[in-house]
């Protein structure tokens, strides 16, 4: 496996002549299979006689990589039968440049890359014949690219494709252990910032109460490697449909109630249990995220209030700071922000003003 230091600019002027000049041109067609949010699968035939597969995981400017052959034969049936999204392109190669001209319902877009030798080795020149660029390093891949020309095909667009690339919407999570007042908080935040947030309920609950699964005994160990690869993946799939709809509606933030890595305090040996099962990275898997909010437990007296109130309440006070703290452990990173206080109000505002200034950024 190697890493690929690469950086993409929409290119937004370009030489009408270009097409006159002498470079090395590559026809590609490419295709990717459905895969989690964060990872791609996919197939790219050269000039219509060779092929790979690669796959990649990760976003932005450092993503792992690796590479195969294949036979073209299998690479064609498995581009044209086995792949979701497609993009065809032609790919012009200008010094250590990549110029990249796309076709079918992408036409009229261009894009360059480069790849860098190190994370801070400075930007090579532009080609002359380049004029205005913008840089989307960290918010357009091939994937999304792919995945846009799918939704419109077949569509008379009113702007220029580059025009419909938009930066993802961030996700924040606010989590906290049993009893820590996240669903209080969500629903307060809620009234006040509805019309800019885009709020995603607590996966688990979600598919426990409207699927009817129910998680299994602790000690089957299958079982739970199952039950928790399920919510991961719901996870993973609902933070992915909440930021397409939080673009569409034009709203900010998607705030989640819990997030990925919080399925690792369920699981005996943690985030490596939770690694192993999902085959993640944890410490990517954190930057995924714009913010971790994780809420203290509350004093002794108000839990026993709370879980009066609620029958489905089952955690002595004890067990559920104890989760808490396990929560916070699989969080540990300079995202995370302890949110403590005896006083609820003082806590829902520290909440607030985190959120508020998220809405900021």
């Amino acid at each position: 496996m190697s890493a690929e230091i690469e950086r993409r600019f929409v290119i937004e002027s370009i030489d009408p002549d270009f097409h006159r000049r002498a470079f090395k041109r590559i026809r590609i067609e490419q295709g990717y299979y459905s895969t989690m949010p964060g990872t791609s699968l996919r197939i790219r035939i050269k000039d219509g006689m060779s092929a790979v597969i690669t796959h990649k995981r990760g976003n932005g400017l450092v993503r792992e990589e690796i590479e195969g052959t294949l036979p073209f034969e299998t690479a064609r049936a498995q581009l044209e039968h086995a792949c979701d999204y497609r993009i065809f392109k032609t790919r012009h190669l200008v010094d250590r440049w990549e110029i990249d001209e796309f076709h079918g319902p992408l036409s009229g877009l261009w894009i360059a890359e480069i790849e860098l030798r190190s994370h801070d080795e400075p930007l090579p020149e532009f080609p002359r014949w380049i004029t205005s660029v913008k840089e989307v390093t960290d918010s357009v891949n091939n994937l999304a690219l792919a995945e846009l020309a799918s939704f419109i095909e077949g569509r008379e667009l009113d702007r220029p494709v580059r025009e419909y690339l938009r930066s993802p919407v961030p996700i924040a999570v606010l989590t906290g252990g049993p009893g820590s007042g996240k669903s209080t908080a969500m629903e307060a935040l809620k009234q006040e910032f509805g019309d800019r947030i885009v709020f995603l309920p607590e996966m688990a609950t979600l598919v426990m109460q409207q699927v009817g699964f129910k998680p299994p005994p602790a000690d089957d160990i299958v079982g739970q490697a199952h039950f928790q690869r399920m919510i991961f993946g719901a996870q993973r799939v609902f933070e992915h449909g909440a930021q397409s709809e939080a673009l569409l509606q034009g709203k900010k933030l998607v705030l989640a109630d819990r997030g990925t890595l919080d399925n690792a305090a369920y699981l005996p040996d943690g985030l490596k249990d939770l690694a192993r099962i999902c085959g993640i990275v944890p410490d990517e898997e954190v930057r995924r995220y714009r913010q971790i909010i994780w809420l203290d437990s509350p004093p002794k007296e108000v839990y026993e209030q709370i879980k009066g109130n609620n029958p489905v309440r089952r955690e002595t006070y004890e067990e559920a700071d104890a989760l808490g703290t396990r929560i916070l452990h699989c969080w540990r990173s300079p995202l995370l922000v302890e949110v403590f206080g005896q006083s609820w109000d003082g806590k829902l505002a520290h909440v607030r003003k985190l959120v508020s200034d998220l809405l900021r950024d």
